[in-house]
């Protein structure tokens, strides 16, 4: 079949997935700040643009987008308390928690496909 299969990143392709979005992610900081447009706009840009990268990174069934993604729901529950949106902070919560649970099961998953 042509089923996807999980798969892991060796740490040089992981590193410069994070440089570029670093960049990128300044870059829109650098906007947000002169437009205005954000009350944090430096936690507001890298959640933003690493959620946008980290969206391909689960559609290519990259085992470490669980990793990313409790990091980057992390970092957005700080965001929504720090704007007063305790309510979306708290649905973030829930999402790093998914986050983890999801990384646990697709370790299961990838060690089973690999026996």
């Amino acid at each position: 079949t042509d089923t996807l299969q999980i798969s892991r990143w060796p740490w040089k392709r992981h590193l410069a997935f994070i440089a570029i979005g670093i960049a990128v992610s300044a870059l829109v900081t650098a906007y947000l700040q002169k437009t205005g447009q954000s009350q944090s706009p430096m936690l507001d840009a890298y959640t933003t643009v690493f959620s946008v990268m980290n969206t391909w990174l689960i559609a290519r069934k990259v085992l470490e987008n669980w990793l990313y993604w409790a990091v980057i729901d992390g970092a957005a529950t700080i965001l929504y308390i720090q704007t007063g949106y305790y309510a979306t902070a708290a649905l973030f919560v829930l999402n790093t928690i998914l986050a983890v649970a999801g990384f646990i099961s697709w370790v299961k998953l990838y060690r089973q496909q690999s026996t």
